[in-house]
């Protein structure tokens, strides 16, 4: 798909905002979900929701590429990257990064990025939302808020699907992230 044909299927002109971008994706899958669609139609519904889906990734992967955000330099978050003493995950749904919150965000969407495509973010209140589709698996959002402790910060991580399907356990999510987080080092 290309930059123009996405703005299309969003139904927006170049150079909205990402707030009119997200809310006319939210509204384009509310409308068009497989789940909201007759029996003899969610086929159609299944292939126009990740039509949407693939457009809002490409639409966002373009802004990102124009303002350059978050703003840390590659270089700087690699570097900020090799500094972390441990990264880990912690319960069903929660990673821990030993690093303050403002360069555990840096860090962590760096690796989102890597893993899925990043949806929407907001560096001040400490959200990054991706998409990601695992083989085999449906699409599914995936929401992480970063929470600063005394030592380290939390990041806890929602997932859900965007098809018709099932939402999938978030620990493959958590496995890639800390797999991005921690490249050379073994995970269990």
């Amino acid at each position: 798909m290309e930059t123009s044909e996405a703005w299309a299927v969003l139904g927006l002109a170049p150079g909205a905002s990402r707030a009119e971008i997200r809310s006319a994706y939210r509204s384009l899958v509310r409308a068009l979900h497989p789940d909201h669609a007759s029996a003899h139609q969610i086929s159609r519904a299944t292939e126009r929701t990740a039509a949407v889906t693939e457009a809002y990734a490409l639409v966002l992967r373009e802004l990102d590429r124009q303002h350059q955000c978050p703003t840390a330099s590659h270089e700087s978050a690699q570097s900020q990257a090799g500094a972390i003493a441990d990264v880990r995950i912690a319960g069903n749904d929660t990673l821990t990064i030993d690093a303050p919150p403002d360069e555990a965000y840096l860090i962590l969407y760096e690796a989102a990025g890597n893993v899925g495509e990043i949806s929407y973010y907001d560096q001040q209140l400490g959200i990054v939302e991706m998409i990601v589709r695992f083989e085999g698996g449906p699409s599914c959002s995936v929401v992480m808020t970063l929470q600063g402790r005394a030592t380290h910060t939390e990041v806890l991580c929602a997932i859900t699907s965007i098809e018709a399907e099932p939402t999938p356990a978030i620990a493959p999510v958590l496995e890639a992230l800390l797999a991005q987080l921690l490249p050379d080092k073994a995970h269990p």
